[in-house]
């Protein structure tokens, strides 16, 4: 049996690790985990996977510019950073605001809200570490936006909780059109368990741009590793 390839995380909160735990898990086509190893670094989770601590988009950039994180490259092959984009107009770069907006009157696809978000990363890297760090480190770190909410990748999974005509691929309000789940990992779980299958991960994907971006993201970061995991099993 090959060695696992460790997965670590830093998400917003304990029901988008439950979420990306799927997705990786799908990815790999591995519901067992005999294959990955997937370890929350923020928030940290207790046993019985309630969140120890405090999370949210603020959380996020706080941890990746702290030694925790800078050190866990070298214990982990890949790090995912997820991270919404809801709030990304009180995002600063430097001392100003970044300014984003979801309404029909603004001109920004999904691809460069994540592009944007991916830059925002960058610049903390660099100013925390130096250049040097993300040089290398770059192809270890996975960028998991979800615009505008992490909902809006469950949708297309939950078709019979949705309310009728409901978009799947909408990206607003997507929580209140899940019915407002109650926020614990083992509710994110159930409503992403169906990413657990590596056939309907991919099908779902395509119905909501910002984890087709993910999985797009898994794909080339993936290549080099995925060639060596398939030599040896």
């Amino acid at each position: 049996m090959p060695k696992k390839i460790k997965f670590a995380c830093v998400a917003e909160g304990a029901t988008d690790l439950a979420v990306l735990e799927a997705i990786l898990s799908g990815y790999f086509g591995d519901a067992d985990g005999d294959f990955i190893q997937v370890e929350p670094l923020s928030p940290l989770l207790d046993a019985s996977n309630k969140q120890q601590e405090g999370g949210g988009w603020t959380k996020v950039f706080h941890y990746c510019q702290s030694q925790p994180f800078q050190t866990a490259f070298q214990a982990h092959d890949f790090i995912v950073i997820q991270i919404d984009t809801d709030c990304a107009h009180e995002w600063h770069f430097n001392e100003r605001k970044l300014r984003l907006d979801f309404t029909p009157t603004k001109e920004m696809t999904v691809l460069e809200v994540m592009e944007i978000a991916r830059t925002k990363f960058e610049i903390l890297f660099k100013a925390a570490f130096g250049d040097e760090f993300l040089t290398e480190n770059q192809s270890k770190i996975i960028y998991a936006i979800s615009v505008s909410e992490l909902e809006c990748w469950l949708l297309p999974a939950n078709e019979k909780l949705l309310k009728l005509k409901t978009d799947k691929s909408k990206i607003k309000k997507c929580y209140d059109a899940l019915g407002n789940p109650e926020k614990m990992h083992v509710n994110y779980t159930r409503l992403s368990e169906s990413y657990y299958q590596q056939q309907k991960l991919h099908k779902f994907a395509k119905e909501n741009e910002s984890l087709a971006g993910f999985i797009d993201e898994l794909d080339n970061k993936l290549a080099a590793k995925l060639t060596e995991y398939n030599t040896t099993t």
